[in-house]
């Protein structure tokens, strides 16, 4: 969740979309030509990590092989990936993701977009959310559940434009809304028009789920025992307690 009440007031992003574009949009490198040395006889030729080989030995199965430090690359963008559509669904173009509290939409659109151009509302009815690009609809839906509205922001919604693997997105934070003080509500689509997930599945609702059951099952015994034992109270026309002694 996030937090710090002094900054719940609507942010403009525009001062560091220069820097954000910079940072996303890396210019590629010319190709650098290689360097080749004919040899006149046999050699032998260090190549790395120290290993020799004759030259026309193959070395086919070293081209393509991904470095550790690659490989690790590639994991990190992978497991980005994942995050962003964690406990929710990831389409085109965009992805939800969600905790207990709190639902995050990546909306993907074009590099070098800044936050002036975009708007982003929560309808007054909080059913119905909104993206705009230079006041044209982007992407807008019926939202499939209710959401808290925080007045503080512009539109009625916390967002912001970053970038996630060069690829620049709009991040959209909604506050749930559960209609059970205390428990938790998962949601099985973004949108009205989606597909439902199975929220059985979720990960993260099912690491305390057994554990849930086995604690509502104990205190729903202890609470029968205890019924069990209670002597039955009888109040009067006056509301005064009446003993069942006195009673009977």
């Amino acid at each position: 969740a996030v937090q710090l009440e002094n900054l719940r007031m609507a942010l403009d992003y525009s001062k560091w979309d220069k820097m954000v574009a910079e940072m996303s949009d890396e210019e590629e490198e010319e190709p650098r030509r290689p360097n080749v040395t004919y040899l006149g006889k046999p050699t032998s030729v260090t190549i790395g990590g120290g290993e020799q080989r004759t030259p026309g030995e193959s070395t086919v199965a070293r081209i393509g092989t991904l470095s550790k430090q690659e490989k690790d690359k590639q994991g990190d963008i992978k497991s980005r990936s994942i995050s962003l559509s964690r406990n929710g669904n990831s389409f085109e173009k965009y992805c939800w993701s969600q905790d207990k509290e709190e639902v995050q939409l990546s909306v993907w659109i074009e590099s070098g977009i800044g936050s002036k151009r975009v708007k982003v509302v929560v309808s007054k009815d909080k059913k119905r959310l909104d993206i705009k690009l230079d006041k044209n609809i982007y992407l807008s839906g019926e939202l499939a559940y209710d959401v808290e509205v925080d007045e503080d922001y512009d539109g009625g919604v916390e967002w912001q434009l970053d970038s996630v693997e060069s690829r620049r997105r709009i991040a959209i934070t909604l506050k749930k809304k559960c209609p059970i003080q205390g428990a938790t509500l998962w949601w099985s689509r973004f949108f009205k028009r989606e597909e439902k997930v199975d929220t059985a599945k979720i990960k993260d609702r099912r690491k305390g789920s057994k554990g849930m059951k086995e604690a509502w099952e104990e205190a729903h015994k202890l609470f029968r025992a205890k019924v069990a034992k209670q002597r039955p109270t009888y109040i009067d026309d006056d509301g005064n307690v009446v003993d069942v002694d006195e009673k009977s």
